[in-house]
């Protein structure tokens, strides 16, 4: 009598990678923010004025 073929198992399958989400960024965080979008930003010079309720990259 022929013995049977052994059963191979099919290769595992690897999951997709998870690409994490690029980070947001706040508006302002870089220029005029700060690191939460309020008040002065981290590069100075660009928003020099005092109020602490903006968040546009050039106050007007």
């Amino acid at each position: 009598p022929v013995a049977p073929p052994p059963v191979v198992a099919p290769p595992p399958v690897a999951p997709p990678p998870v690409v994490a989400p690029p980070p947001v960024i706040p508006p302002g965080a870089i220029v005029g923010g700060g690191i939460i979008g309020i008040g002065e930003g981290v590069i100075p010079g660009i928003n020099e004025d005092e109020d602490d309720d903006d968040d546009k990259a050039i106050s007007p």
